[in-house]
C-alpha cells in the first residue's frame, strides 16, 4: 500500500502543478473564447458543421487554399489505408464543399433522403468520375432511423462504389447507433460501409496543423487555436501536454508500473463505490423532490447495486405507472453510453406498449425507440470513464442538475398518457 500511497502522491502533484499553469493561462487570458463567449459552443450546425467546412473549402476566405483539406485528406489516408477502402483518394485541387447538403425529403421506410452535414465533392477532371467525403456530425444529438443507411444508399447511387467515404464524426469516435446502420437490405460494417472519427483523436490533430500551416495568416491561425481549444474543453483534454508527458512517464516507469497495474485492477470496484454512494444519494434528492420512487437494479444476490454489466439501470416512477418507469442505463459495459428514458415494465405487453410508444412519438422527434423502450435518448454525460464526469458529479453537481432536466422533461412528455 505504501507504494501507491507515494505514486499517489506524485500524481496529485502533478495535477497541482497543472492546475496551478490553467491559473497563469487564465490570468494571461489564454481562456479568452468567441465560441464560448456568445453560447454557440455546443451547436452541431452553425458552429462545428460550419467552422469544419469553412476551413476545408478551397475557396475560403481563410486564403490557405488547399492546404487545410490536403492536411485532412492525408489523415483520412491514413485512416483507410488496412480497409477495402485503401485506394481511396481524394483530390482537394477544385472540391466542392457543403453544409447541411439535401439529399430529398425522408421517405416513409426512412430509406432515402435527408441532409448531409458536411459533403465535399472532388471537381473531376473530363471522364474522371467525382468522388466524395460525407461527413455525419455528432456532437450531442440522438441518431435517427435508417440514417446512416440513408447516406450509403444515396452514396452508392450517386457516386458508386469506391468512390466515396462516409465518416461517423463523434467527441469520443463511437460507434452508431444500430438503428442507424440498418436497412432493408444491409446492416452497413464499421471500417467499410463507414469510418468512425473523432472529434479528440482525429480533428484536434488536423487543426493543430491547420494552425501550424496558417503561420502567416495570424487571425486565421488564432480563430483555429481557439476552435482547437474549445473542442479540448469538450473532449476533456484540457490537461498541459508537457504535464500529461510528465504523468505518463511518471506511471510508466519501473518504480512505479506495478502500483499503477493495481490501481487499474481495481478500477471497475472504484467507481462502482462512487455511483453506490454520491450519484445514489444525488439522485435520491431528486427523486424525493419530484414525489418518485427509485430502484436500482441490485446485482444477483446482494443488496448492493453494481455497475459493471451492460445494461445497468436504475427507475423512476409514480405509484400509479404500471407499465412503464423513467430509466437511466448503460448501453455499453463499463460505464459508457447512458441513456435515458421511457423504458416499458416487460417487452410482452405489446398492445399498451405501442400506445404509450405512439403517442410519445407522435409529441417528439427527437429519440429513439424499441422493443424495451418507448422513448431513449442518449445521456449529456454519457462516457462514465472520463475525469470530467467526476469532477461535475462532485463539484458543481452540474450532473445532478441535468437529470434533474431530463427527468421532469419526461414527466412533462408523459403527461396524460396512462403509463
Amino acid at each position: 500500500m505504501e507504494d501507491i500511497k507515494s505514486l499517489l502522491g506524485k500524481v496529485r502533484r502533478l495535477i497541482d502543478e497543472d492546475r496551478i499553469l490553467k491559473e497563469e493561462q487564465r490570468k494571461r487570458g489564454e481562456n479568452f473564447n468567441v465560441f464560448k463567449i456568445i453560447h454557440v459552443e455546443s451547436d452541431e450546425v452553425h458552429t462545428h458543421s460550419a467552422m469544419l467546412a469553412a476551413l476545408m473549402d478551397p475557396q475560403g476566405t481563410h486564403s490557405c487554399g488547399t492546404a487545410f483539406l490536403a492536411l485532412f485528406c492525408q489523415q483520412l489516408h491514413d485512416l483507410v489505408r488496412d480497409s477495402i477502402c485503401a485506394n481511396f483518394v481524394f483530390d482537394p485541387t477544385h472540391a466542392i464543399v457543403n453544409i447541411e447538403k439535401s439529399i430529398g425529403g425522408i421517405s416513409g421506410d426512412k430509406e432515402e433522403g435527408g441532409r448531409l452535414d458536411i459533403l465535399i465533392e472532388s471537381g473531376n477532371a473530363e471522364g474522371d468520375k467525382k468522388k466524395a467525403i460525407i461527413i455525419e456530425n455528432k456532437i450531442y444529438a440522438s441518431d435517427q432511423t435508417k440514417q446512416l443507411y440513408r447516406y450509403y444508399q444515396f452514396a452508392e447511387q450517386q457516386y458508386g462504389t469506391g468512390n466515396y467515404l462516409i465518416l461517423y464524426l463523434t467527441l469520443d469516435g463511437h460507434s452508431p447507433h444500430d438503428i442507424s446502420i440498418t436497412g432493408s437490405s444491409r446492416k452497413l460494417k464499421k471500417s467499410e460501409d463507414y469510418f468512425c472519427i473523432s472529434y479528440r483523436d482525429f480533428i484536434r490533430p488536423w487543426l493543430q496543423k491547420c494552425a501550424e500551416k496558417a503561420y502567416n495568416k495570424p487571425l486565421v491561425k488564432e480563430t483555429i487555436i481557439q476552435y482547437r481549444n474549445l473542442l479540448s474543453s469538450f473532449t476533456h483534454q484540457n490537461m498541459d501536454e508537457q504535464k500529461q508527458k510528465e504523468l505518463i512517464e511518471l506511471l510508466a516507469n519501473s518504480e512505479n508500473i506495478f502500483a499503477a497495474i493495481r490501481i487499474h485492477d481495481n478500477y471497475t470496484e472504484i467507481l462502482n463505490r462512487v455511483i453506490n454512494t454520491e450519484l445514489e444519494k444525488q439522485v435520491t434528492e431528486i427523486a424525493n423532490e419530484l414525489g418518485l420512487k427509485l430502484k436500482f437494479r441490485p446485482e444477483k444476490n446482494t443488496g448492493e447495486f453494481y455497475w459493471q454489466q451492460q445494461y445497468s439501470h436504475f427507475f423512476l416512477g409514480k405509484e400509479e405507472w404500471k407499465n412503464a418507469k423513467i430509466c437511466f442505463e448503460f448501453k455499453s459495459a463499463n460505464f459508457n453510453k447512458l441513456s435515458y428514458g421511457i423504458r416499458y415494465n416487460s417487452p410482452k405487453a405489446r398492445e399498451e406498449n405501442e400506445e404509450i410508444r405512439r403517442i410519445i412519438q407522435d409529441r417528439i422527434r427527437d429519440g429513439r425507440s424499441g422493443e424495451w423502450w418507448a422513448y431513449i435518448k442518449d445521456f449529456r454525460y454519457s462516457d462514465w470513464r472520463r475525469e470530467y464526469v467526476y469532477r461535475e458529479l462532485y463539484n458543481n453537481k452540474n450532473i445532478q442538475e441535468e437529470m434533474r432536466k431530463c427527468i421532469q422533461s419526461l414527466i412533462d412528455l408523459t403527461e396524460g398518457i396512462a403509463l
